[in-house]
């Protein structure tokens, strides 16, 4: 307080000059909250580099206090933005840099196919032998993706050998007279693709994809023949004639074989059965070299 002013007088407003009141005319915190109007604290009240940390109370910055761009990445302290931090939808193409998402960002099955863009697999992005035979769909190698001379000798072996079945049947059949009769080859010698039916339609049905030349032979023996009978093998395809030969029993009653071979151009689902018609009922005998069908892939 200056030489002069008495400590018990009680100025008024009115009494005091403007400025009158200077810095060293407070004393330490006599400046309570109680004494400060709204809004008395204004920007050109502070000096510069007033406001330090311990000034701000925890949380006292809010949203509503940052200017727009006023966090720059300086601000921020390293490893301080967590996934909690950052909004859904807030991490958009232009805030990522390039080549920043590395491996070790991307987690584990996170990118899926809806995350592909349409071509975003180039040649380049798959790695050497990484398509195996469990990526590539069923008919997915069409014709135009075969290069010209790939296709080796051994290649196409391992596919011909494949496409084949032989079956015989196993016991005596009996036919009706002038029956069409289904032989029913009930017993497999071998079947790679799982394609002929030894226990139901007794057929052949050509595999997914294996379209082409087939030969089809037949070999039945008929029990029993007496003469001048012309029983009849006949070759089915897809529930139609397509081939048919006689045999003529002379000379007495016997047993006599017949047989029966056609190339046939097949489609993938096409199906080969083997048919007997005779006028009289008569038996097919069984055995595995009495009567058998045997059909292979030829081109």
């Amino acid at each position: 307080m200056r030489a002069g002013v008495s400590r018990a007088y009680i100025w008024t407003t009115d009494q005091v000059a403007a400025a009158a009141i200077e810095t060293e005319d407070l004393a330490d915190a006599a400046v309570t909250a109680a004494k400060l109007a709204s809004a008395a604290v204004e920007t050109t009240k502070i000096k510069d580099l007033a406001v330090t940390t311990g000034k701000i109370a925890d949380l006292g910055v809010s949203a509503a206090k940052l200017a727009a761009d006023a966090v720059e990445t300086t601000k921020i302290k390293d490893l301080a933005v967590t996934t909690g931090k950052i909004a859904d939808i807030a991490v958009t193409s232009g805030k990522i840099a390039d080549l920043a998402v590395t491996t070790g960002k991307i987690a584990d099955l996170g990118v899926s196919a809806a995350k592909l863009a349409a071509d975003a697999v180039e040649t380049t992005k798959i790695k050497d032998l990484a398509v195996t035979t469990g990526k590539i769909a069923d008919l997915a190698i069409t014709e135009v993706k075969i290069a010209n001379d790939v296709i080796t000798a051994s290649k196409l072996n391992a596919v011909l050998t494949a496409t084949r079945a032989k079956a015989y049947r196993s016991t005596v059949q009996s036919y009706n007279a002038t029956t069409e009769t289904k032989v029913q080859f009930d017993t497999e010698v071998f079947d790679p693709n799982s394609d002929y039916d030894n226990a139901t339609n007794y057929r052949y049905t050509v595999h997914s994809g294996c379209s082409g030349q087939y030969v089809v032979h037949a070999h039945v023996t008929f029990g029993n023949q007496a003469s001048d009978t012309q029983p009849r093998l006949e070759i089915f395809v897809n529930g139609v004639e397509v081939q048919r030969s006689f045999i003529h029993q002379v000379g007495g009653l016997g047993d006599i074989t017949s047989e029966i071979m056609g190339i046939l151009n097949l489609a993938a689902g096409d199906y080969v059965e083997i048919y007997v018609f005779s006028l009289p009922a008569g038996t097919i005998l069984g055995d595995a070299d009495r009567t058998y069908f045997e059909i292979f892939r030829l081109s």
